[in-house]
């Protein structure tokens, strides 16, 4: 009875062990990091339109912003394209107009 405990006990530790091995190759294979730069004074949006919540005020020329992703959005001198940017633990959207994105990001 011991020695089946014992086999339980250890198949389990070693199934969390893989779990948490596992779980942390995964964040570490999706963490991968796009910088763009913000090109002038700005502020982020909770959705791809500037009549949504504003996220982060104060964007400066020259900030280096973690870019997540792109996509469409609202029209802004006929140009649709919005990139989600993390900053601070929180995600908003800028207009490509106001961002020098990476040379690669994927689409949200």
């Amino acid at each position: 009875m011991r020695r089946l405990a014992t086999v339980i006990a250890i198949t389990g530790a070693a199934a969390f062990g893989a779990i948490v091995i596992g779980g942390t190759a995964n964040a570490v294979s999706t963490s991968t990091e796009y910088l763009g730069t913000i090109k002038r004074a700005t502020t982020s949006y909770s959705s791809p339109s500037k009549d949504s919540i504003p996220v982060h005020f104060n964007l400066l020329p020259g900030q280096k912003a973690n870019v997540v992703c792109w996509t469409e959005g609202q029209n802004i001198d006929n140009n649709t394209t919005w990139f989600r940017i993390g900053q601070d633990g929180h995600l908003g959207f800028v207009h490509r107009d106001v961002i020098a994105p990476p040379q690669y990001a994927p689409h949200c």
